[in-house]
């Protein structure tokens, strides 16, 4: 946990659901709606709607096109800001650390030259000042600041710049105009979402070459935590393979390899450049938990590496929860879906391994073929095509002898057992398995239901 977020009594901790595309659609829908009206003095008449509708059918048609897009508006403020960029260029970029310097460059600049509002700096004026403060704070593992402590660390850049405002004038420009500082409370000063403060960060270590900072945080696991995104995004702009190469070489020196970094090595492969050398060397401790599979099955799974990697470690590792949450990801990656309807398109291939890597981890215990017994043995079909009562029907008598459901109510998905010497028999995956529900189009099955009524699992 980050040192700013410590807390000094237990309290009850909310995690925020990743957006459908109907709630997206919803939000983008929305925001349109307001801004235009603004924009046209407060006049809700057909011009506003259309405008607000041709503005939103252009993003929400970018987003369905790019399933990297999808994943990140699947999050609420990265559809936040994705939604501002595209206010302003009508074009979002592909990759994350994209997206954030268009955010950077819209809150510093764009927006305010929209607006007809002139600044004293340039934007790349203001981030000379802004990317050495976002270090400087990263490497306080602190959020917020005071103006004395940054003062003298403002004025040295701001003296560098032709007809510098005073440092005072620059925060209040920043927090008042720019937005881009928040005031936390009288005094006190952050970035107004520590996301701004990653990425400016990794852009000051790129740009001064201070990739030691790095390694060093690699050879410190309390830090690694606080670092890891900043180190992501700065792998996302230029090459990682040195970074990467310190994992696997401290992964040779221990008996059990730090698999936290390993994951994060596998991060940076994804979105950064590594040399393949490099790639190679990981793969031979990211390999290692899927050597339970058969000889064909262990080969295609490598060849989708790093698909099946976080999902083989926390089976082997018995971190069954974990491995449940990991199973829809792993099948986005594979496929790049965003529905749980498209799970009929998963390969076999793909569906075995996730099926067999459940029943070797578990000596036989968990898996989707045990499930899939089950549900035929209910009664459960292959296709049930509009009968919704009849698939319900089924679902229901699956999910009490699974026990996911007790006493006529569904079981909350935190408190399914996840003890395998506990747990009933086929209990686990549970994949997030959800209520049937109808809606206007007909009922809706979850990604577990879709998963029963494969025919070759």
């Amino acid at each position: 946990m980050r040192k700013e977020a410590q807390l000094k009594s237990a309290v009850q901790v909310l995690e925020v659901e990743p957006l459908n595309f109907k709630q997206i659609q919803q939000f983008v829908s929305n925001w349109y709606r307001e801004v235009e009206c603004i924009r046209r003095g407060g006049q809700n008449d057909l011009g506003t709607k259309d405008a607000a509708y041709r503005n939103t059918e252009d993003l929400l048609n970018q987003v369905k096109e790019r399933q990297a897009l999808r994943d990140l508006a699947s999050n609420p403020l990265l559809l936040t800001l994705i939604v501002t960029a595209h206010q302003q260029n009508q074009s979002i970029p592909l990759k994350r650390v994209e997206l954030y310097q268009t955010i950077c460059e819209v809150m510093l600049g764009k927006r305010q030259e929209a607006k007809g509002i002139r600044s004293q700096l340039s934007i790349q004026e203001k981030l000379c000042v802004l990317q050495p403060l976002a270090l400087e704070l990263m490497q306080r593992q602190t959020r917020q600041f005071q103006l004395s402590e940054v003062e003298t660390l403002f004025t040295a850049h701001l003296a560098k710049l032709p007809n510098p405002p005073e440092t005072v004038d620059f925060l209040k420009q920043l927090q008042a105009v720019d937005a881009l500082i928040a005031k936390e409370r009288e005094g006190d000063y952050e970035f107004a979402h520590l996301s701004f403060q990653e990425y400016l960060a990794a852009v000051e270590v790129k740009e001064t070459q201070q990739e030691e900072i790095f390694l060093k945080v690699l050879q410190d696991p309390n830090q690694l935590s606080w670092w890891a995104e900043t180190m992501r995004l700065y792998a996302a702009q230029t090459d990682a393979t040195q970074l990467v190469e310190a994992i696997v070489q401290e992964s040779k020196t221990l008996q059990q390899p730090d698999f936290k970094k390993l994951f994060l090595a596998w991060d940076f492969c994804n979105q950064g450049r590594v040399r393949p050398i490099a790639k190679q060397g990981l793969s031979t401790y990211t390999n290692e938990p899927l050597k339970v599979l058969d000889a064909k099955d262990y080969e295609y799974a490598v060849s989708k590496q790093p698909c099946y990697f976080k999902l083989a470690y926390f089976l082997q590792t018995r971190q069954w929860k974990e491995a449940d949450t990991e199973i829809f990801p792993v099948i986005r990656r594979t496929l790049s879906i965003f529905l749980s309807s498209d799970i009929k398109h998963l390969p076999y291939s793909d569906l075995r391994i996730i099926d067999q890597l459940w029943l070797k981890y578990s000596n036989g215990h968990f898996g989707l073929s045990l499930q899939k017994q089950i549900w035929m043995e209910v009664g459960g079909k292959l296709d049930y095509a509009e009968d919704f009562n009849a698939a319900y029907e089924s679902y229901i008598k699956l999910s009490e002898q699974l026990e996911w459901r007790k006493d006529g109510k569904w079981v909350h998905y935190n408190d399914l057992v996840w003890d395998l010497s506990l747990a009933p028999k086929a209990h686990l995956p549970h994949c997030g398995a959800v209520r049937f529900s109808r809606t206007r189009t007909g009922p809706l099955i979850g990604l577990g239901a879709f998963l029963l009524s494969r025919p070759d699992l």
